[in-house]
């Protein structure tokens, strides 16, 4: 029997978006070694080795990586991965350096987690490995989850209510950018999930309110 090309063609592009998209392929991504292998990480991990000191270092996800963190302080860094869960950040964190004269880290909370199937457990028990990984006299900062209808609220709120049982950590909460288990409609990007112009530009100003004042009276 012949093939035709064009539904060949068809059926393998369908199966690739399935391998892309489906939530039994990014756990397969997660177990099997996932985004510690990417190419951000390692152009992160060699940046690193030239990092200003006493930068504060940004470690988050698609929601920090769109973020220009050199207009919340200065100097500052930011190592943030679209897609990554605690689990990722955990295996890179130890990469860099800089983190050992850090003026402060910040880190959001991962909403991935609940996207890859990372039970609540698993990951508190990465971000505690995260924050030991960060020296004791360094700051650290956690925006906690930010509310949306894409994935469950009530596994979202129950990680946010572990995530602030954290210690060493001080918390940004943002989730006044939702309402009623979803981004409201003038900070929504238009997914549901990542965050307007407007929204990144209330999620930036708060991070600056609360990181400036108390690194400027530390410095004092």
């Amino acid at each position: 029997m012949k093939t035709n090309p064009i539904l060949w063609a068809v059926a393998s592009v369908g199966f690739l978006f399935f391998l892309a998209t489906s939530k039994f392929s990014q756990k397969v991504f997660v177990s099997i070694g996932g985004p510690e292998k990417c190419s951000d990480c390692r152009v992160f991990a060699e940046a690193d080795k030239n990092a200003p000191e006493n930068a504060v270092v940004f470690l988050g996800d698609s929601m920090f990586s769109r973020m220009q963190e050199n207009s919340i302080v200065s100097p500052a860094v930011n190592y943030s991965i679209g897609g990554e869960d605690s689990l990722g950040l955990a295996r890179r964190v130890r990469d860099y350096h800089s983190l050992s004269n850090a003026r402060a880290v910040v880190i959001n909370g991962r909403v991935n987690d609940v996207h890859h199937g990372v039970s609540r457990q698993g990951s508190i028990k990465a971000l505690k490995e995260i924050i030991d990984a960060i020296p004791t006299n360094v700051p650290i900062f956690v925006v906690l989850i930010l509310p949306t209808s894409q994935f469950p609220m009530q596994k979202i709120d129950a990680l946010n209510a572990e995530i602030l049982k954290l210690p060493r950590v001080r918390f940004i909460d943002a989730r006044y950018l939702g309402s009623d288990g979803a981004l409201r409609p003038e900070y929504d990007f238009g997914d549901k999930l990542h965050l307007s112009a407007l929204g990144m530009k209330l999620l930036t100003s708060q991070i600056r309110r609360e990181l400036n004042p108390f690194l400027q009276a530390r410095r004092n």
